[in-house]
């Protein structure tokens, strides 16, 4: 009889049996599971010459959630009771071939490595583009200075020309009018035909 891999809700790792794989994979993993409807497959994983299929139950009563952690892209899972994963060295897991819990771990740890090496490139990468935007705002810094230098007195000339703004409340609130716009010289001009 072929082995599976069993992952159990508390969070265990474990070796089991298929009891009768001629009702199929997932009535005989019913059976070993001692529950009357067998798990539907999650999902699956290409590891060296095996393809590892994931089997469990995605409803459940509260509490009984597997503590397992699965590799991505089944990582956001919720599998309630326990799950299994079967190993075929076909694309089907219709004909399961022996796996043991070592296999399990070295394909565990090898998935989890490449995640961990994936995140360091992106990581990589955001920093890189924190030091860019770093470089440019470096430069606009530099360009801001240059300008001030050309410049400056023109912007201190426009400050000192610069109008008081007076505070009207209306009904509903104050409202920034500009002085020299209540200033009496300023008169409408008329519109000529």
């Amino acid at each position: 009889m072929s082995s599976f891999i069993l992952l159990s809700a508390k969070g265990v790792v474990k070796q089991a049996k298929f009891i009768d794989l001629n009702d199929g994979v997932e009535a005989s993993l019913g059976k070993v599971l001692k529950r009357a409807k067998g798990p539907v497959l999650i999902g699956s994983w290409t590891w060296q010459k095996y393809k590892l299929f994931l089997y469990g139950y995605k409803e459940g009563r509260g509490g009984t959630e597997n503590k397992n952690e699965l590799a991505s892209p089944y990582d956001e899972e919720v599998l309630f009771g326990d799950a299994c994963v079967v190993a075929s060295l076909e694309k089907s897991a219709a004909k399961p071939a022996d796996f043991s819990v070592d296999l399990y771990k070295k394909f565990y740890n090898s998935k989890f490595s490449q995640e961990e090496e994936e995140e360091d490139e992106l990581d990589d990468e955001e920093d890189d583009e924190e030091e860019d935007l770093e470089d440019y705002e470096d430069i606009d810094e530099e360009e801001a200075d240059e300008t001030e230098e050309l410049g400056g007195e023109d912007e201190e000339e426009e400050a000192e020309g610069l109008k008081p703004v007076l505070m009207v409340k209306p009904s509903t609130g104050f409202k920034k009018i500009a002085k020299w716009m209540h200033q009496p010289e300023l008169q409408a001009e008329p519109y000529l035909l």
